[in-house]
């Protein structure tokens, strides 16, 4: 029995989580836009079209190409949160390079996030996969 593989699927179900990250702010709704409980603007939203076009191209590849998208934009999800973190203001509010504008929510969001991807491409369960391609 062969073991389940997991790291293309998960690629593109957290590539459609930030398609929608991008979408979403351009509708006018109080959860995520400028004003929103996970306060974006335009730079974060081209951020996460990135983001989602890594882990799209990523995917179409094999299992261990998979793997590295998961792990690429893990680690850029984890440093985003680690330099908002460090950058907020007593409010609470970082500008990053003066392109992106997160609030500590979204910092603590993007860390999860960060986590969680990590956590999926750790998941590659495909035996010389990198042989194989």
């Amino acid at each position: 029995m062969s073991m389940p593989r997991i790291a293309k699927p998960a690629a593109r179900v957290f590539a459609v989580v930030f398609l929608l990250l991008f979408l979403l702010p351009q509708l006018d709704n109080p959860l995520i836009g400028p004003a929103g409980y996970l306060r974006s603007n335009f730079g974060q939203d081209c951020m996460h079209l990135a983001f989602a076009a890594i882990l799209v191209l990523s995917s179409l590849g094999g299992e261990t190409r998979a793997a590295t998208g998961l792990y690429l934009v893990a680690i850029l999800c984890i440093a985003f949160a680690g330099l908002g973190y460090l950058q907020a203001d007593r409010y609470g509010i970082a500008n990053l390079f003066d392109l992106i504008r997160v609030n500590l929510a979204g910092v603590v969001f993007h860390a999860l996030t960060g986590v969680a991807l990590f956590i999926a491409g750790c998941m590659n369960t495909a035996r010389y996969q990198v042989i194989r391609e």
